[in-house]
């Protein structure tokens, strides 16, 4: 059973606590409303990736629920990517919304692959291996978001890679 990459979400989560502790002590201004209500749904994305993540990771693979689970909490962590789609993000994190719904589309791409690995009737290896490359894209986008949200400015390219400034 595939067990989700602890790497992937601990950078994840180290750009979203640091986000955190910055945008609340930043040069002593106080955030604007939509700023705070933006930072209070990141807070709760942040949160919800953790817990899934925890859950993902406590999954007893010779359950006989264990791939009912594990898919189970990837198509809550598809929802929870979809979320993002739908904040209100400020102006002074415009860039977010394209890596948001980027990130949202590959983490869709990565569940569909991790339901028709698990579901075939034999395990198929190259959705697997699939579903972990849409999975890290995803997370690549949710860190860009992450450099965002920290000051830095994101550009894409026709590829629609994005590099940040």
């Amino acid at each position: 059973m595939f067990i989700q990459k602890k790497s992937s979400v601990t950078i994840f989560l180290a750009f979203m606590i640091l986000f955190s502790g910055l945008t609340l002590t930043s040069c002593g201004n106080l955030p604007s409303q939509e700023t705070s209500a933006y930072q209070n749904d990141m807070t709760d994305f942040t949160n919800k990736i953790v817990e899934l993540g925890e859950n993902i990771n406590r999954i007893d693979a010779d359950s006989e629920t264990a791939v009912s689970e594990l898919l189970s909490y990837y198509d809550e962590m598809d929802a929870a990517f979809f979320s993002l789609t739908e904040m209100d993000i400020p102006d002074e994190y415009a860039d977010a919304e394209i890596l948001a719904e980027r990130a949202s589309k590959y983490m869709t791409q990565a569940v569909l692959y991790y339901h028709t690995a698990f579901e075939s009737e034999t395990f198929d290896d190259m959705a697997l291996e699939t579903a972990n490359t849409y999975y890290e894209k995803a997370i690549t986008y949710v860190n860009y978001i992450g450099e965002v949200l920290l000051g830095s400015h994101v550009t894409f390219e026709d590829s629609g890679a994005a590099t940040t400034e």
